[in-house]
């Protein structure tokens, strides 16, 4: 791929992830999670490829900078969006844990087959509530934005 195509392949990728982030930020404020998780699932049994996966995961951290409180669960809904619309299977987590001054944090995370796509490196901490509970690796490749965690976003986010 050319230079130019190549930019332009990922102002296209990040102009998605820009609308994804967009649409289920939005959506949240009015609707409630259940309401939205049903409607992700995959279009066909399309392998997961590397390559799709970091693209992206780094269109989705392009994108994010432009969205108010675009927080963990946003994220991780509007990457599942994505994958959704090219085939690929993924599993939305949800868990807690206790904070510092006893209060409960909430963080949403997104795993593709046995690799955390979004969500960051200390998954184990928390009690997950929703989705798979196994311990994964972040994707090698782009260490950086899979251990980047906005912090734990507030239960209320969801309603």
């Amino acid at each position: 791929m050319t230079g130019f195509a190549a930019r332009a392949s990922s102002m296209r990728d990040t102009l998605d992830a820009f609308c994804a982030l967009a649409y289920h930020r939005a959506a949240l404020w009015v609707a409630p999670y259940d309401k939205l998780s049903p409607r992700l699932r995959p279009a066909g049994p399309e392998s997961a490829d590397r390559e799709a996966l970091t693209r992206i995961t780094r269109s989705i951290e392009r994108a994010r900078r432009w969205i108010p409180q675009s927080t963990c669960l946003v994220e991780a809904l509007s990457a599942r969006y994505l994958l959704c619309r090219r085939g690929i299977p993924s599993d939305l987590c949800i868990g807690v844990r206790r904070n510092s001054h006893g209060g409960l944090e909430a963080h949403a995370w997104l795993r593709v087959g046995e690799q955390t796509l979004m969500g960051g490196p200390e998954l184990s901490t928390y009690a997950v509530l929703s989705g798979k509970s196994a311990q994964t690796e972040p994707m090698a490749e782009d260490q950086g934005a899979a251990s980047r965690a906005d912090g734990p976003t507030r239960t209320t986010d969801s309603s």
